[in-house]
């Protein structure tokens, strides 16, 4: 909860109407078509590599984990 002094109109978050001219426009135009690229080539993505490979190993652990469970529980004797 919060006080009534705490909680602010949405009105104020706006952002302000801005006017611009269109030179400002095509300069911003240019800006992102400058810093954007059509060939993805060079680009991968190491979190999913790296998510991957954990997955892998994991797969790889937990299989002898239940077998070493399996012989675990074979050998106790009940009382």
């Amino acid at each position: 909860m919060k006080w009534p002094d705490e909680i602010r109109s949405p009105a104020e978050l706006t952002s302000k109407q801005e006017e611009l001219d269109d030179d400002e426009i095509d300069r911003a135009v240019d800006l992102v078509e400058a810093m954007t690229t059509d060939d993805l080539s060079g680009f991968h993505d190491e979190y999913r590599e790296t998510l991957e490979a954990v997955i892998a190993a994991q797969a790889q652990v937990r299989p002898a984990q239940r077998s070493l469970r399996r012989r675990s529980r074979r050998g106790r004797s009940s009382i």
